[in-house]
Order: C-alpha cells, then sequence, then structure tokens
C-alpha cells in the first residue's frame, strides 16, 4: 500500500529531450472501498467526481485562450495515484511555456484553490449538468451499439475492483435521477470540492520535468515549495462566469427561405438528392446503424490550390485560426459555453483542391449544428485574445521541435515526398512571421462566398420531416455564387528520392520510411487492389522484419488511391522503428519484401488479408462516417465503392497482386527517407 505522507514530496528533473516542461501537482486521498462500491453512495461519489473535473477543466481551457497564460494545456482527474490501486488522488497537470515554469506551478495550483476558497458557481454547475445529461442521455440512446473491448473492460473492472456493470437502462436511470436530485446542488458540489482540494501540505506530491538545455537555471525543490506556499498566502477573487444569454443566431434576420425544387432518388446507394433553389444539391441518407448520430459534409471545388506563394504561411494555419475565431457575437470562450449541454458541432477544412465544412450532432441538436454551418459559412468574426493564444501555443510548440527525432524525421519525409516545394513545408516558427489574422479572414470570404455551389451531405438517424424546412432556412437562405474549380499544383516528387541522415539523440533512435507511387485509374476495383497489397505487404514486413530478424520495434504497410486534382496516384508506404543496430538490414528487408512479392505473392497470407477485407466491410457498411464517404466518392469522382466491393475482394488473385508492384515498381517512383542515429 501507498503509505500517507506528512510532509510534502517535491522531485525536479530534466531531460534534453523534452519539447516543454511537464508539471504535476496530486492530493492523495484514500480509495473508495471495493466492498461499498455496490451502494448508492459510489454512485454519487463519482458523479461529483466528473462534475468537480469538468467544471475545473472547463476554466482551465478558459485560460489557456489567453495569450499571456503561463501553460499551454493544463487538466485535472481524479483517480488512481500514479499507479498505485490502493490509494487516489486529486491530480493536476500542465505543459509549461518556455521560462513560465514556476508560472504555470502556480496558476493550475492557484485555480485549484480559488475553487476550495469560493467553489464553483450556479451557472457553471447548471451548464455542466446540462453537458453531463446530454452525454449519458447520448450513451444510452447509443446502448445497443456497446462493443465488445468496453463489455470486456466492464467485465474486468468489476472481477478486480468491484466496479459495479448494471444494465445500460438501469445504470441511465440511477445517473439521472443523481443529476436531477435537488439534495445534489451546487453547494453539495463545492463543499465536496474542499475535500478533494486540499491546502495542507499532507499528501501532497508534485513535479516539475523541465527540458534540459545549456543556461537554463534548474528550479530546486525550495523554490516549488515557496510556490506552493505563496499561492496559499495571496488573496484571491471569486471567478466570475461571463456567459452571453442571447441565441447563437437571430433566427429573423435570416434571409428569406430557400425552397426544394427538385428531388430524386438513388435507389442503389440509398439516397435522396434534394435541389434547393439556390443551386446547391443535398445528399440524404437515413440510417439507424447509431440512434443519436448524424454526420454532415459540405464540399466544393477549389481549395488552397488557388493561393500562391504569398500566401503559403497563411494556408498553413486557416484549419487553426478559422477554429480559433469567433461567430457571430460569440467569441470562441463564449460558443464553448453557449455549446455545453449541446452535442453539435461543425468544423472549416482549406484541403489542396477542395474547401469543406463538417459537422455532427445527436438529432435532437440537429438545428444547432445547421445554425454553426450558417456561421461557418457566412459570419466567422475576429477573435484577437483566442488568436494570439493559439500563436503562442504553436510558437512554444515550433520552438524546439527539432529537440524531438520523430519531429525531424516526419519533416524529413514531408520535404521528400513534396521535392522541398515550399506549398508543402513543414511549419516552422518562420511560418508564424507570415501568418495574417486579416489575410485568413479575407481567403475563408473568398472560398466560402458561393455556399449555393457546394454539395451538403446528411447522413443518419434524422427525422426527415424535421430536416427538409431546416435544409431550406439555413441552407436554402445562402447566396448562390459563382461555381469555381480548382488549379492544378505540384505533387508528389517523381524519380528516385533517397534522403539518408543521421541524428544526435539521448536515445539513439533510427527509423524509415518508403513511399511508392504511379498513376493509376481511380476504379474500385483498383481501390480494392492497392489496399490489399499494402496489408500483404505489411504482413510480409511484420514476419520477416520483426519477427525473424528482430530488426524494427514494429513496421506495416498502407496503401490507397490518391485523388490529386485531375489526376488519380496509387500510393504504397511503409514505415518502420528500427533496432539502430540493424537497420541497414531493416531497410534491406523493406525493399527486398516488395520485390520479392511482385514476382510471387503468398496465397495464404493473400486470403488472410481478404477475409479481413470482407469482415471489415461488414462493419463500414454501418458506419455513417463510412457512407459520407461513399456518397462524396459518388457524387463527386463517380465511382461506387460500395456496391461490388465484396465481388472486387474475391476476385483478388496473387497474379493480380504482383502484377500491380512489378508496375509500381517499373514506374520509378520511390521515395526513401532513413534516420540513424549520428556516432
Amino acid at each position: 500500500p501507498v503509505a500517507d505522507n506528512a510532509q510534502a514530496i517535491y522531485v525536479f528533473d530534466k531531460d534534453k529531450e523534452m519539447q516543454n516542461t511537464t508539471i504535476g501537482i496530486m492530493m492523495k486521498h484514500d480509495v473508495f472501498p471495493d466492498e461499498m462500491k455496490t451502494s448508492q453512495a459510489y454512485y454519487i461519489d463519482s458523479y461529483m467526481k466528473t462534475m468537480i473535473t469538468m467544471m475545473l477543466n472547463q476554466r482551465f481551457s478558459e485560460m489557456k485562450q489567453k495569450a499571456d497564460c503561463p501553460f499551454t494545456m493544463a487538466y485535472c482527474y481524479d483517480g488512481n495515484y500514479m499507479l498505485s490501486s490502493t490509494k487516489e488522488a486529486f491530480t493536476l497537470g500542465a505543459s509549461a511555456k518556455e521560462g513560465k515554469d514556476i508560472e504555470a506551478f502556480k496558476a493550475i495550483y492557484r485555480e485549484t484553490q480559488r475553487v476550495r476558497q469560493y467553489g464553483f458557481t450556479l451557472t457553471e454547475f447548471e451548464r455542466t449538468k446540462q453537458e453531463y445529461l446530454s452525454q449519458i442521455e447520448s450513451a444510452y440512446t447509443n446502448r445497443d451499439k456497446t462493443t465488445n473491448d468496453q463489455y470486456g473492460d466492464e467485465l474486468r473492472d468489476h472481477f478486480l475492483k468491484n466496479e459495479p456493470i448494471p444494465n445500460k437502462e438501469d445504470e441511465y436511470k440511477i445517473m439521472k435521477q443523481l443529476v436531477e436530485m435537488p439534495a445534489l446542488n451546487y453547494q453539495v458540489v463545492n463543499e465536496y470540492a474542499k475535500e478533494l482540494i486540499s491546502d495542507k501540505d499532507s499528501n501532497l506530491v508534485a513535479y516539475i520535468f523541465a527540458q534540459d538545455k545549456p543556461g537554463k537555471v534548474d528550479i530546486t525543490e525550495a523554490q516549488m515549495a515557496q510556490a506552493i506556499k505563496e499561492v496559499r498566502a495571496e488573496k484571491l477573487s471569486p471567478y466570475v462566469d461571463n456567459v452571453k444569454s442571447e441565441p447563437l443566431l437571430d433566427v429573423k434576420k435570416l434571409p428569406k427561405a430557400g425552397k426544394i425544387v427538385k428531388e430524386t432518388e438513388n435507389k442503389k446507394l440509398g439516397y435522396k438528392e434534394l435541389t434547393l433553389s439556390n443551386g446547391a444539391r443535398v445528399i440524404l441518407k437515413k440510417t439507424d446503424f447509431q440512434a443519436n448520430d448524424v454526420r454532415f459534409y459540405a464540399t466544393a471545388k477549389g481549395g488552397s490550390s488557388l493561393y500562391d506563394k504569398a500566401d503559403f504561411d497563411n494556408l498553413k494555419l486557416f484549419n487553426s485560426v478559422m477554429g480559433n475565431s469567433g461567430l457571430g457575437n460569440f467569441s470562441k470562450q463564449d460558443l464553448t459555453k453557449a455549446l455545453y449541454g449541446k452535442q453539435a458541432s461543425a468544423n472549416l477544412a482549406l484541403g489542396t483542391y477542395y474547401q469543406s465544412v463538417s459537422g455532427q450532432a445527436i438529432p435532437k441538436d440537429i438545428e444547432t449544428m445547421m445554425q454553426l454551418v450558417y456561421l461557418k459559412l457566412t459570419n466567422v468574426t475576429k477573435d484577437e485574445q483566442a488568436f494570439n493564444a493559439m500563436m503562442k501555443q504553436y510558437e512554444q510548440a515550433l520552438k524546439h521541435k527539432d529537440l524531438s527525432p520523430e519531429s525531424v524525421f516526419g519533416d524529413s519525409i514531408t520535404v521528400s515526398l513534396y521535392n522541398h516545394a515550399l506549398r508543402y513545408a513543414p511549419l516552422s516558427v518562420n511560418t508564424l512571421k507570415g501568418v495574417n489574422y486579416d489575410r485568413i479572414l479575407q481567403i475563408w470570404k473568398e472560398r466560402y462566398a458561393n455556399p449555393g455551389q457546394f454539395v451538403y451531405y446528411f447522413v443518419g438517424n434524422y427525422d426527415e420531416a424535421t430536416l427538409r424546412p431546416l435544409i431550406e432556412k439555413y441552407i436554402g437562405s445562402l447566396p448562390k455564387g459563382k461555381a469555381e474549380n480548382w488549379k492544378e499544383v505540384s505533387g508528389f516528387a517523381t524519380g528516385k528520392v533517397i534522403n539518408h541522415f543521421a541524428l544526435k539523440s539521448e536515445t539513439p533512435k533510427a527509423m524509415s520510411f518508403e513511399f511508392w507511387h504511379q498513376p493509376m485509374k481511380y476504379t474500385l476495383e483498383n481501390s480494392v487492389l492497392v489496399d490489399a497489397a499494402a496489408q500483404v505487404l505489411s504482413m510480409v514486413y511484420l514476419k520477416d522484419i520483426r519477427e525473424d530478424q528482430g530488426a524494427a520495434y514494429s513496421v506495416g504497410a498502407s496503401g490507397g488511391l490518391n485523388q490529386s486534382g485531375n489526376k488519380t496516384f496509387a500510393i504504397i508506404q511503409a514505415q518502420c522503428p528500427m533496432d539502430p543496430n540493424k537497420a541497414e538490414l531493416a531497410v534491406k528487408l523493406l525493399n527486398e519484401g516488395i520485390k520479392n512479392n511482385s514476382m510471387k505473392v503468398d496465397n495464404d497470407k493473400l486470403q488472410k488479408v481478404k477475409d479481413f477485407m470482407l469482415k471489415q466491410a461488414d462493419i463500414s457498411a454501418k458506419n455513417n462516417g463510412h457512407w459520407i464517404n461513399v456518397l462524396n466518392e459518388y457524387i463527386t469522382l463517380g465511382v461506387d465503392i460500395q456496391n461490388g466491393y465484396k465481388e472486387a475482394v474475391e476476385a483478388l488473385t496473387t497474379q493480380k497482386i504482383a502484377a500491380f508492384l512489378k508496375g509500381l515498381l517499373a514506374t520509378g517512383n520511390h521515395t526513401e527517407v532513413v534516420m540513424t542515429p549520428a556516432k
């Protein structure tokens, strides 16, 4: 058992490969007795801990939105003390900004002390209660979709820790009753928070694991103790919960709703297509795979291909800036609070050849999702505070990314794959210097100025009678605009590209990456062929490199068809973290593996791959995200990747796989990146 500690324990350590400083503060307490976990008290205990951690994590998230916040991320939870099952702890964690180790350490402890002294506000509690209720309702509605893994975990925890495993109906009823119980109000939760959050040295354990670099003065355990003492002596003020009471969107000010002017049905893929008066096409596919899930996707041609060198830095951060901007009268933080208790989201994305909007909601919150989509298309607003905080976080992450061998290796892959093209250059601190918020908003206006030209997809368990007027209201009212196309831009490097380099690191690391590509027509049969070939290679590499030679810690291959503008490529890639002492052998076997299989493929391996693909096809066919992809491929490219899939898998032969790999190698388009430890 873990003993109590009468005096606080402070630990400091450092590592040269740490990209930032990691902070932890733990306040130990006794575990809830296993023999009492069948009582109502255990459910109440779990509920109150969840509410406390959700509310405090929301405060940490809000603090992070300020540029002068000393941490890039922070969190809390209540659970096992480190790896112990005999002692638990209320645990705080954070990643500090450079030079802000003690400040971040104090900041997370200070906020917990604010909670201890003043508690959470009623508005925080009510908002979080609605979010918690929405989450358990969603889980209950999808109760018949519980996976074997989840059942397995529940049985394991019941056996080892006496965790209760009521049926989903009873569990939902129990937790819903607790949420709605007047006695479990915010004052009661605040009192319990005082038990979890200590202001004493006893059972306090804290650590700072810092980046070790020349010239940096190490923090001492005495300084950590002094920091805790100083925070306890501070006169703190109560938290102020700033909440907007207005609706997300004033629907009275919306333009006149459009009309559905045409409707067709595709029985083969099971969808309806609506044409709206503004020219927008809407694809509807009703499913019941998940009772509480509706997926949304909209896309149009154009993308970042329409912009040149002057905007490359802006394009790299476009998606992140959009995610950290406001909508209408709401800042990013206002939005987060306004959406608590709603299971609805929407996001913008700018790809090379398309711009898109994606979303997800539970059926009862589908109008909220539609309002978010409407605002994303028409009223993204500047949020300087969130933008500045985001840029600071990027700066911290990028400043020391070269300390990570994995990061260096990833960047080396990118520059090799795209022949050092600036359009695809990895993010760096210099990228940030070229970012202009106003210009990014201008690019957003240009790319999303013609929402009537988008194709909109809805897949899931929606009520069509409810959805159709919402489509007319929020999509039909959008401006028609002018249809655009993409501009062809450079892509993968052609010919043979070899990038071998040595990197010095504290822990010697070796990694390899192989990439082959060739032009190929986009068909269902070719898509199946390339995928299967990669899976066969994965099995070959696993046996030859890892199992037989012990030359790699893991190894695998993947493949598929890549549509880039008007061109389609077949791609096979393999990645392998290697034993540094056997790196040369591993790279040799990677290349021999594909060469040997271009002459002869093992039938047993292919049969295993076919069996897996057929099984996976049945699983995928019951996934809404899969159907969004199927419908988009069909509408955009005219290729049906659903019907005939199993027949295409059954038709695979070893000869077809070998012939494909032979042709792939014959094109000579091969990029190899190998990193080994510097001597």
